[in-house]
This record gives structure tokens, sequence and C-alpha cells, in this order.
């Protein structure tokens, strides 16, 4: 069963008693503070269970895009864990509860997905005495059956610090005994993979608050979720989560680029390396962007995670923006948000690749110096002061480090690791933190930059790492307080400017601009030349043509807003902005998907506005004050006692403390690029202005130039010339299927041609040169179609790109046989130095040796004879 199929029975089964389907909200929890990341179903419904928000609906089915971080160590080595998931589950708000869950859940399982329910077993909260009656007296399940477990197992806390809770009932899978820990008294609960939690049954009857007490809900509720990786799993018969269809194409994906095939040797690498691409693909569509602190700390460990896993297999070369697609080509069907984003999460995850590439062999090579260091010290552990350094120089988060020096069979100081980490937060909290816990509006005493792009100031204080220093000198990266400054630290969605402090011939290369809690501006990059200490006269001078672009884009946001609000109504709102010299992107809220016509409206619009040259303006003003007159604000930002006020002519006012251009003249034009679903309620436009919008406008035309070129006809003939082609290739289409059917009868000869039989068993082996995937799987299918009643093996070998392929198929008799195709793939594969494996049914292998094809085929096909121990034509 596809996890598609998959998707919509689930949906289907709940709709037709009743629920209401909810889309997936945004991996962004929307105004809950308490949560990072939306980490279950229940997440958007947390308000409906507290009482606090009524909805049309009392029953609600949603498959929830999930992203939990607080196991990421065990990405890799259980089935159970990802960083990326879906979440299964249905809802009841005051409506159904106990009775209806446990028996609409068992029931989904066995009779609607067919599981053996022999294979199922349950769990209760230990004083839950309901529940275990329903289970034991309403379902018939025996006592042997039903276990009672403890608060940590079965009561379930709230989705962050407060909301709904309650005990729960889980519905476990099991593998069998040769996935368990051996241990007599192991049961579900236990640590190891024999019993695969399933399905959660949370029944909420309180409501825990900031204070902790835990209040019983005006009325009990069901908050269900179901692993969907987990059931696809079961589904499939992989007992594997990532050899589903699900994993299974980023896998080879990653195989036919970097050469990991999915071994034992290879197999945490291959884990982590596709988890963490999932989740980083779902989560860049979103509009996380990768940066250092919150969210986008998270988006840049999962890459330099990756990466690492990618270096430690030997991968020297930027390779996950590659992977991409894969993911894309899998979701992006009922995920179109990861279409229409493709080419941004490609081009940002490269980018971070190519920046982290270079630090990455400087850590490895440092990490080797530590090595070498312990050895001549007789040590056989790295001390937490060497994994801190990795940490916070070359970002090597611990549990990279404790893998690498397990290589090296080295341990790791973890705890002293951990009293570095306090040492560092202890710094923070006196103020030499970088984070910025205050506003904008905070730290304008000291910035220049709205008056002017150089300005001298005095260096107030120097550091390295997270220590105060005396000196910065010639090589060093530091980071300058320097006051005043003209440099912008970034806020409001617009990036930081970048540029230089100098102080005679010494030179630092500023970088990266943070706000610090005093409200000073830090100034972070290299020392060219010279040295800075404290005391010292600099001169900090912008990188002038970046910052007049910014300014640019920045204004054209406020001008897009507008015009937003005149086509669609003052219901759309901004959710979010990111603003830099090359282009823009803005996040609104809306209902429905903008038609073509009305994305020109806007366009056009904005266009208009840029061409009156309106005056823009600033003032500050009381908050209050600004709030009376109507200011708009993002009211989820911070913002002080006192803040800026943005004035565009007399239509757009918005509180802003960001650098603007004067007129909106000196914006130029205005392009939209793009405009995509970012989640449920939230669009995301791209556009380009300033500079930008000439090239593009340039780009576009020598586009239309050499097509018209190779077209043969004008610039204005193009659209009708490429009608006339599309009907051509229609035409082509229609005659290569014919062609292709003539080549299909033709392959199926040649593979009935090479028919055995050993020992009762049919085999066909052939090797097929050049043939994709699908072209193997289809014509696998057709032979287990036509030998459905009998025993049948067809292994099908093709080398494509300098690389072997196998694929195999059993029919039901022939497992029946004691034969698996992911046995049989494997002892073929090892042939041509490879791996793979997958179902009983179906499965799929590679290698690198091209020579031994036919050597693999016949070690198949003896493998079969030592296998099967009896004829059934005795």
């Amino acid at each position: 069963m596809k996890w598609e199929e998959i998707y919509d029975k689930f949906i289907k089964y709940f709709v037709e008693r009743g629920h209401k389907e909810v889309p997936s909200s945004s991996i962004i929890p929307v105004g809950d503070p308490t949560l990072l990341f939306t980490s279950a179903g229940m997440v958007q419904f947390k308000r409906v269970f507290a009482g606090l928000e009524k909805r049309g609906y009392s029953r609600a089915v949603t498959i929830q895009k999930c992203f939990r971080m607080t196991d990421i160590d065990k990405i890799g080595e259980t089935l159970r864990h990802h960083t990326f998931f879906l979440m299964m589950g249905n809802f009841s708000f005051g409506d159904y509860f106990k009775r209806e869950a446990i028996e609409w859940g068992w029931d989904c399982l066995t009779n609607y997905y067919g599981i053996d329910e022999r294979k199922l077993l349950v769990t209760v909260y230990k004083d839950d005495e309901e529940a275990y009656k329903l289970w034991s007296e309403h379902m018939g399940l025996s006592s042997q059956r039903i276990y009672k477990l403890g608060e940590k197992d079965n009561f379930w806390g709230p989705a962050g610090d407060t909301g709904a809770c309650g005990p729960s009932s889980e519905i476990y899978y099991d593998l069998g005994e040769e996935y368990g820990c051996g241990k007599r008294d192991c049961k579900p609960g236990c640590d190891c993979d024999r019993f695969f939690e399933v399905w959660n049954l949370v029944f909420p009857q309180y409501n825990k608050t900031e204070t902790g007490e835990l209040k019983p809900l005006p009325k009990p509720g069901i908050d269900t979720g179901m692993g969907f990786e987990r059931l696809a799993m079961i589904l499939q018969g992989t007992f594997d989560p990532y050899t589903t269809d699900m994993f299974r194409p980023i896998i080879e994906s990653l195989s036919h680029l970097t050469g990991i095939d999915y071994t034992n040797e290879n197999i945490k690498t291959v884990r982590v390396i596709i988890d963490h691409i999932r989740a980083l693909t779902f989560a860049l569509s979103e509009g996380i962007m990768p940066s250092n602190e919150g969210r986008g700390y998270v988006m840049r460990r999962l890459i330099r995670r990756a990466m690492l896993r990618g270096r430690m297999a030997g991968v020297e070369k930027p390779f996950l923006n590659q992977l991409i697609p894969s993911v894309v080509g899998i979701y992006g069907g009922r995920y179109p948000e990861l279409k229409s984003a493709e080419e941004s999460i490609i081009n940002i995850v490269k980018g971070e690749e190519e920046m982290f590439n270079q630090t990455l062999s400087t850590g490895l090579e440092r990490f080797e110096r530590i090595v070498e260091e312990a050895k001549r010290e007789n040590r056989d552990c790295l001390s937490g002061e060497e994994a801190f350094q990795l940490y916070d120089t070359y970002g090597f988060p611990i549990e990279m480090t404790v893998d690498i020096a397990a290589t090296y069979r080295y341990s790791v100081d973890v705890e002293g690791f951990k009293r570095e980490m306090e040492k560092q937060r202890q710094r923070s909290r006196v103020g030499l933190g970088l984070q910025h816990r205050g506003t904008i509006m905070d730290t304008m005493m000291n910035f220049k930059g709205y008056e002017c792009y150089r300005s001298q100031g005095r260096v107030l204080g120097v550091i390295i790492g997270d220590e105060e220093v005396e000196k910065a000198r010639e090589g060093n990266r530091a980071g300058i307080i320097v006051s005043p400054t003209p440099f912008y630290p970034g806020g409001g969605g617009q990036v930081n400017d970048t540029g230089s402090i100098s102080k005679g011939k010494s030179i630092l290369r500023v970088e990266e601009c943070q706000i610090r809690e005093d409200g000073n501006i830090l100034h972070i990059g290299e020392v060219l030349r010279g040295d800075f200490k404290v005391g010292d006269e600099v001169v900090g001078e912008i990188d002038v043509d970046k910052r007049r672009e910014t300014e640019r884009h920045h204004t054209a946001t406020h001008l897009l807003h507008y015009a937003l609000r005149q086509v669609f109504g003052e219901e759309v709102k901004q959710s979010g902005s990111y603003v830099n010299s090359e282009r823009l992107r803005f996040d609104y809220t809306i209902g429905r998907q903008p038609t073509r016509e009305e994305l020109l409206e806007v366009e056009q619009l904005v266009n208009e506005k840029i061409l009156s040259d309106d005056e823009v303006s600033y003032s500050f003003k009381l908050l209050k004050e600004a709030h009376k007159e109507g200011v708009i604000a993002l009211f989820e930002d911070k913002y002080g006692e006192v803040v800026r006020v943005l004035s565009i002519g007399d239509y757009s006012k918005e509180l802003c403390g960001g650098t603007h251009v004067r007129r909106t003249g000196e914006i130029g034009s205005f392009y939209i690029l793009s405009d995509s679903a970012v989640s449920a309620g939230v669009r995301r436009i791209e556009a380009v202005c300033g500079l930008s919008a000439v090239r593009y406008s340039k780009e576009v035309e020598e586009v239309v130039r050499k097509a018209s070129m190779f077209l043969n006809t004008t610039p204005d003939g193009v659209v009708d010339r490429i009608k006339v082609l599309k009907d051509e290739v229609k035409r082509l289409e229609r005659r290569l299927s014919a062609l292709t059917s003539r080549l299909g009868m033709d392959l199926i000869s040649e593979i009935e041609s090479s028919k055995k039989e050993i020992k009762g068993v049919i085999f066909y082996g052939v090797a097929l040169d050049d043939l994709d995937d699908n072209a193997l799987r289809n014509l696998i299918d057709r032979f287990k179609d036509r030998y459905s009643n009998k025993a049948m093996v067809i292994a099908l070998v093709s080398t494509v790109d300098n690389r072997v392929k196998i694929f195999i198929g059993c029919t039901r008799e022939a497992i029946g046989r004691g034969l698996k195709a992911g046995d049989i793939a494997r002892v073929g594969a090892e042939v041509c130095g490879g791996g793979g494996g997958g179902r009983d049914d179906f499965a799929q292998a590679g290698g690198k040796d091209t020579s031994k094809v036919d050597d693999a085929i016949e070690r198949i096909r003896a493998f079969i004879g030592e296998k099967v121990t009896y004829d059934i034509t005795d």
C-alpha cells in the first residue's frame, strides 16, 4: 500500500465517522511562545481543548507535519525516531470519549488496514480502570495482551508548558523476538525495537495551568497520534521505515550521488542524512532560514550533522542540496509548497554547505590534532574543554564529536562539555552573550546608519569566542563593540550591514552584526590587518551599494503590503519577511490562492506608487499613540515603549526600525517572481526591485530572444510556435507509446527464454541493460501477476551509469517456500560489491562491479537451490 493510499484511507475512515478534515498547520506554532516547533497533531487545537476557542466542528481528523529535536541523538540508532514526521490523528472536543476512540482505533488498524490483530498489544495508565475494562470486556482482549504502565509511559502532558493533558492507551505492534533485547521481562514500553508503538490514544481530561495545577476540562476530549512512517513500515512489510516508499527514493539518490549504500556499516549514516534532508526540505519550505539562533540554528545544525556524516563516509563535496529533488518527488504532489520552493531550498542548502565545508575541513584537522595530543598524554578520553572548542569554533554538536571520537576509539567527557556550556550561559547572563533579547529600538541611540554610511566611534569591548579579551590581532575572528556605528545589526526581516572597521592601517572585515543586551552593536568578522583594543578610535564604513539595494527591497515590502491589502482586503496581514540586497520575501495571510490576474494587479499597484515618487519619512512615537493612529504592527513582535513609525505618502504607516529609501522613486521597478503556499492560510511572495529588477528583465529578454532564435520565429511569435511544437510532442508520444509496447513484448520474450525450474520454483534471471527503475518494476509486477498461484522468483539485473541495479520479485507461493526477495537481493549485490534489501515480495539492491552481472545471476540461482530444502515435484 503506497503512502499516498495510506494517507487517503485514514482521512476517509474518520470523515465517514463525522470528523472534519482539518489541514496540517505550519511547523511554526502560531501564537504559541511555549513551543519552538509544532511537535504533535494536537498543537493547533490546544486552545480548543482548554475551552478558550470554539470551532464549527466537534470532531476532527488531521495528518500533521511535526518537527522534534528532543531525541536527535537517537536518529539512526532506532526505528522509532525522526526529526520530521507526519502524525495521523483523530480528535474529539467534548463529543465522544474513550469507548469510541478505542473501538475506532482497533477497527481502523485491523479491519480497515488489515493488520493481523494477533500482532497487536495495548497499554493503559495503571489507574485507568475504565480504559482497561473497555479493552478487556468491550473489545474482548485477554489480560495477557493488556499492560498497565505508569505515568512516564501512559499519562501525557501538554504540548508545551500548558494545555490539555490526561491518561492514554497505546496500541503496539510486535515485530518479533529478533528485534528484541532478549530480556525475559521485555514488554511494551521497553526501549528495544521489538514492541513498536503504533497509535497513542490520549484522553485529555485536565488543563495544566501556568502554575502547574491540573484543572478538569469543561468537557473531556480525545487526542490521538499515530506515526505515519510507522504505519507505512508495517503495511509495506519492510519492518524498517527507511525502506518504505516515504524514504527509499532518497536512499537511491544518495547511493547514486555518493556511492553510500544502505548496508550494515552505513545504516546510521544513511538514516541520519535522509532524515535530516527530509526535515530540512519541509522546514525551509516554510521559510525557516538557517541562522545562529532559534529555529534557524536548528536548520544549520541539521545541515552540519548531515554534512559531517557524509564527510566521515568519504564525501568531500557538497551533496545534500542534490538530494532535495528526490524529497520533492516523493511529497510534492501532496505538499505543493515543496515544489514551488524547491529551487530556493536547493540554493539555501547549497550555500550553507559551501560555507561550512571549509570550516568542516579545518575542524576535522583540529580534531586530529586533539587526538594526537591525547595520544601523547596517554589519554583515552577527550576533555570537555576540547569538545566545547569544537562546538564553539567549528560548529560540531557534542554528539558529532562523540561519534567521530568513537571511530578513533576514544570517549568524550560529555559532563565536562556540559559544564563548559553552562559557563557560556553564565557569561551570557552577565552581558558577554551575543543573543539579542531587547528590541531594535533599544539600540538606536548607538546607531547612526539612518543618516550616514560612515561614522567615527570608539571600541567599547573586544570578544573572541565568548571571552572578553584585551586585544584582537591579525587573523583572529573577533567581535568588536563600537559606539556609535553606521552598521545596521539586522532586524525586522532586514539583513545586517557588512563593511569594514579601520584604525589607521588596521582593518576588520565586518561580516555580521548583532545587538547585545546592553543595546550596543557587536561587529563580527576577521581582523585582516593590525589589531583592535578597547578605547581605540575607529571608523566604521558599510558596503554602500549593498545597503542601498537592501533599502530598495525593504521599502518595497511596505508598498507590497499596502497593495495586497488594497486588492484582497484589510484582513490580509504580514506574517514574516526577509530582505537583502538581491530580493525580498514577504509572507502574508490569505484564505485562498490568488489568481495570476490578481498578482499582476498587485504588481501594477506597487509600480504605480514607485512612479509617483512619494516621500518616505519616519517619526518616533509612544507605542500607545501609534496604536490609536491605526499604525500597522506585527503584534507578535516585541516593541518598546517608544517606536519608529515609517510613513509612505499618506497611505502606508507601519512600525519599522529598518533602513529605507528617501522617496519611492529610488526603488526603480518591481517584479513578482513567485507566489507560493507556505502553510495553511499563509502564502509567500518573492520579488525583486532596483538593480535586481533590471537584471531580471534583461534575463527574461535574453531568454525570449534565444527562444525565438531556436524556434526560428520572432519574439512575439514564441508562444504560437510552442503551441505547435506541443501538439507535435503529443503526436510523437503516442507513437513512442506504441513502439514501447512492442519493445515490451520483445523484453518479455527475452525474459521467458531464461526460464528455469529449481526444486519446483520457477526462476527467471536475466540482464537487461539501460532500463530505468520503473520499467524494471513493471516487468516484475507483470510476471508476479502471471504466476500469482505458483512459486516464482524473478531477478532482473540492469547496468546504468556504470552501476549495477538488481530487482527481485517473489510470489506469495515462493515466500511460502522460504524465499524472501530481500535476502535474494543482498546475495546478488554482494557479488557486485554492493548491498540492499526490501520486502519479502519485492526488493532491490545495487553494486559497483558491472563485470559481475552474470555471476550475480548465477549466485542468485544457486542461493534459491540452497534455500529451498525440498522439491514439490518429488
